[in-house]
């Protein structure tokens, strides 16, 4: 849940239309209105550090303590910030 909270928070910080975050919190997703503005923001997660899987379930792990859910976060709200600039131009 914690996860799938982060990169929610950072879909609602950066306001960037036509994403949401869905399923179920061992098995979320990130849905995108437009499939290019998928590419683009796990393109730019690359850049900032984070990976996403394109499609359904990202899995979180044990693996992902506390830092790394601070480094997922950043990562995310930058790509997310990236997309909204991106799609205003």
């Amino acid at each position: 849940a914690e996860m799938r909270d982060v990169v929610g928070r950072g879909v609602r910080a950066s306001g960037v239309p036509g994403v949401s975050v869905e399923g179920i919190d061992p098995m979320w997703f990130l849905r995108f209105e437009e499939p290019n503005a998928e590419v683009t923001f796990v393109r730019s997660a690359v850049r900032h550090g984070v990976l996403f899987k394109r499609g359904a379930y990202n899995f979180p792990a044990l693996a992902h303590d506390d830092e790394a859910m601070a480094e997922i976060e950043a990562g995310a709200s930058a790509a997310f910030v990236e997309l909204r600039e991106q799609a205003s131009q």
